[in-house]
């Protein structure tokens, strides 16, 4: 799997990338784009299950779902500056809940 950083050192100097971030988080305001983030995962789930349908064009449904993707994970990053105050607490989390899913794996639940 292609970590997003590593993607964007092939398409654009990271960064570069963290800089239209914090730009795009101070012009539109921290709310404005929390409102985007959420906006962003409804649409990437409304991607999904219209993927899962048989109706459609499977090309033009996959395009959709690779833009939600990269919309969100976009987000994502304009998150980590939203909440950087917050990043030991979510980093703390992110490790219980990597262990919790690797304990699970071993028990194969």
């Amino acid at each position: 799997m292609i970590e997003l950083e590593t993607h964007l050192k092939r398409r654009m100097n990271p960064k570069e990338s963290n800089k239209i971030l914090l730009e795009a988080v101070r012009t539109w305001g921290k709310e404005a784009q929390i409102n985007m983030i959420e906006e962003e995962c409804i649409e990437l789930a409304h991607a999904i299950c219209k993927l899962r349908r048989k109706r459609g064009d499977p090309d033009k449904k996959l395009d959709n779902l690779i833009d939600e993707l990269a919309d969100v994970k976009l987000m994502m990053m304009q998150a980590d500056i939203i909440f950087e105050d917050l990043k030991d607490r979510i980093d703390e989390r992110m490790d219980f809940k990597l262990n919790r899913v690797k304990e699970r794996l071993k028990e194969k639940i």
